[in-house]
């Protein structure tokens, strides 16, 4: 094919192409041949698009002036689609590395324990331990920022100073909370068999979380051990015997 016709039938292709494939109406003297050549001083019309180097609205002369921008007026500078190369302008900033270390200062709670019968163990029968600790939150400083630590129970370990100990995942209560009779075992209860003072240390273990700000607490690996808890208790041997009044009288007695 003739490079002139060749050409001719490319800029035909190019002017349907434009206005959508709707034939358009010239306006002067303007064919394919002088287009192509930069000769062309016509106005395209009917297709909305102005090929002469100026808009329809008579402002503007750069080429395609006529031709709508589709990022003008949007707010996305930097966006794929709004006509903007520049990237955007951002810095990541990595979380600070927390470690049970950088919390030293904050201690949890020691909370308190309790056991039944209070303050005396009979001899070979079950003792009743029981814990108060609970979830509890600390503010303070963190890596020099304000921050808050939230400390959470996972573990109580019950040294009964008599050789023995047990670490158990609850803080156990009272018989009457719990619903049994007295001196009925129980998880962190004991059973003595010598008599003599005893004293009772409890060892609470931390879970830690930390947040700065108002973002979500972020756990750290470990855990925190509190302050130790101490009992002191008399161990001896109980007699079931007659004595005048009943235990409405006094409830303090062993078996009321």
């Amino acid at each position: 094919m003739d490079r002139r016709l060749l050409l001719l039938s490319l800029a035909v292709g190019l002017v349907f192409a434009v206005l959508g494939g709707n034939p358009a109406v010239a306006s002067g003297s303007c064919n394919a041949v002088n287009f192509l050549e930069g000769t062309c001083d016509a106005v395209v019309s009917g297709g909305g698009v102005d090929l002469s180097g100026e808009s329809s609205s008579g402002g503007g002369s750069d080429a395609g002036a006529g031709v709508p921008d589709p990022g003008a007026g949007l707010e996305c500078e930097g966006l794929a689609g709004c006509g903007v190369d520049r990237p955007l302008d951002f810095v990541v900033i990595a979380p600070p590395n927390v470690t049970l270390d950088d919390i030293v200062r904050f201690v949890p709670e020691s909370g308190a324990a309790g056991m039944e019968p209070s303050g005396w163990i009979v001899v070979g029968l079950p003792t009743n331990f029981f814990a108060d600790a609970s979830r509890h939150v600390q503010a303070g400083i963190v890596l020099e920022q304000p921050a808050e630590v939230r400390f959470t129970p996972t573990s109580f370990t019950w040294d009964y100073g008599d050789g023995t100990s047990q670490t158990v995942a609850a803080p156990g209560d009272t018989w009457a909370n719990l619903g049994l009779a007295e001196f009925s075992a129980t998880e962190a209860g004991h059973t003595f068999v010598d008599a003599g003072p005893f004293t009772i240390r409890l060892v609470v273990a931390y879970s830690a979380e930390y947040r700065f700000g108002a973002g979500p607490f972020l756990p750290l690996a470990g855990s925190v051990p509190a302050s130790t808890l101490e009992l002191v208790a008399l161990a001896g041997d109980a007699q079931t015997v007659l004595v005048g009044g009943q235990c409405s009288d006094s409830r303090r007695g062993p078996g009321c």
